[in-house]
């Protein structure tokens, strides 16, 4: 998840200043942030609401 870990970078958070953002823990946000693990359904609109990534990247619409 490359555009997790831009959009921290850009703004200059630490994985656990994003997560808090987001709702989630550092170790859930960790692994959605190198791909080892989905964003789960029922966190997909909070990502968005947090990151304004769109919901198709999120969801892996092409």
């Amino acid at each position: 998840m490359t555009k997790l870990r831009t959009w921290r970078e850009r703004r200059g958070l630490t994985q656990s200043e994003a997560a808090a953002r987001i709702g989630t823990n550092q170790s859930c946000y960790s692994l959605w942030e190198t791909g080892k693990r989905p964003i789960p359904r029922h966190c997909i609109a909070a990502v968005h609401r947090a990151t304004k990534i769109p919901m198709k990247f999120l969801l892996g619409v092409p």
